[in-house]
């Protein structure tokens, strides 16, 4: 796989406004916090002693360490804010995966009011797991897109942020890299702008949620290879409780082991019946052609604007760009074929969760 070249500002003008696609259905107001009612990239520099940042991998006793992340204001000036990081994660998280850890930042609720963190808590931020990885990096932008494509159905879905981060160590034992990463919205932020709060209640089933979001939640899972998920586990899947009812929908994150995603480290559960992530299967909800034409219509209203980021985000690879969309035009191909349906969704169905 190539190399991304460096960015030229020329290309990057045109950032601002590439997800600035047809806007996702439904009547709940986008984000608006800065960091995330812009799709501007992001350049920023984060400064910590990485190799005691990166060995602290303990999923349940991480410290915070000190950090330093360093934006530039209108002016051009950069301004330092003193934040707190530690890692975070489950398989990403073992040093024989990942020299790299995703890391969780922490914000001082004191910034200027120019920040694009102005108003952030805490943020989980995925980082390129290899850093010295051109294939690593490449897979920071693919995970990044899926967010996009579910933001473009529904803003029943998690907000990214796309920056290209200089990873200085400020003890001087490691190599400054600069590598593309992205910010994730805050759990609760992202259920307060849907209008609800969090559920954290496990063993939930299909039928206990929304019908159409679980439709909908169903077949995004089916278009991008994804089988690592489970409602009743809550396994990369966030229940969000409405304020104003007993209405309760799923929502999907951390997308790096889909065939739409495609590492080189992912592979299916053993228990099921593909051999790559690559192969779709429909884990989903069960429903009738019926009730299956109005969730699928969504994706078609979306196909454009889908299949624009793949055109459109520099530094993606050219090669991987293609071979997506023909990935992508296989599943429009079976939504637009009833036949294709019946065997894929309506006869794969499952009752449970």
């Amino acid at each position: 796989m190539r190399r991304p070249s460096a960015p030229s500002p020329i290309a990057w003008l045109a950032v601002a406004t590439l997800f600035a696609g047809p806007t996702p259905p439904g009547a709940i107001p986008q984000s608006t916090d800065p960091l995330f009612a812009s799709d501007a990239l992001l350049e920023l520099t984060f400064q910590a002693d990485l190799k005691t940042l990166f060995k602290d991998r303990d999923s349940t006793k991480a410290q915070w360490h000190a950090a330093t992340l360093t934006y530039r204001d209108a002016s051009g000036a950069p301004v330092a804010l003193a934040i707190k990081a530690k890692t975070r994660g489950h398989w990403r998280l073992k040093p024989s995966q990942c020299d790299f850890p995703p890391l969780r930042l922490d914000f001082p609720k004191e910034q200027p009011g120019s920040s694009p963190f102005a108003g952030q808590d805490k943020l989980k931020l995925t980082t390129p797991c290899r850093g010295k990885s051109a294939e690593y990096e490449q897979y920071v932008l693919r995970e990044f897109l899926v967010y996009k494509i579910y933001n473009y159905l529904t803003p029943l879905s998690f907000r990214a942020r796309l920056a290209r981060i200089t990873y200085a160590d400020s003890a001087g034992r490691s190599d400054t890299l600069t590598r593309y990463s992205f910010f994730v919205e805050d759990q609760g932020k992202m259920a307060e702008r849907n209008g609800g709060g969090i559920l954290e209640t496990q063993r939930a089933r299909f039928a206990d949620l929304d019908f159409d979001q679980v439709g909908l939640v169903s077949a995004f899972e089916y278009l991008i290879g994804g089988t690592d998920w489970s409602v009743y586990g809550l396994h990369n899947i966030r229940l969000v409780k409405s304020n104003q009812g007993d209405k309760i929908v799923p929502v999907p994150y951390d997308f790096d082991w889909t065939g739409i995603v495609w590492t080189r480290y992912s592979f299916p559960d053993s228990r099921l019946p593909i051999t790559t992530v690559r192969q779709r299967l429909y884990r989903g909800q069960c429903r009738t052609p019926e009730q299956w034409a109005s969730v699928l219509a969504r994706f078609n209203e979306q196909k454009d604007a889908i299949y624009a980021l793949y055109d459109r985000l520099p530094d993606l690879d050219p090669k991987y760009g293609k071979q997506t969309k023909q990935y992508l035009d296989d599943f429009y191909r079976i939504i637009d074929e009833p036949k294709a349906v019946r065997r894929e969704f309506i006869a794969a169905c499952r009752e449970g969760a």
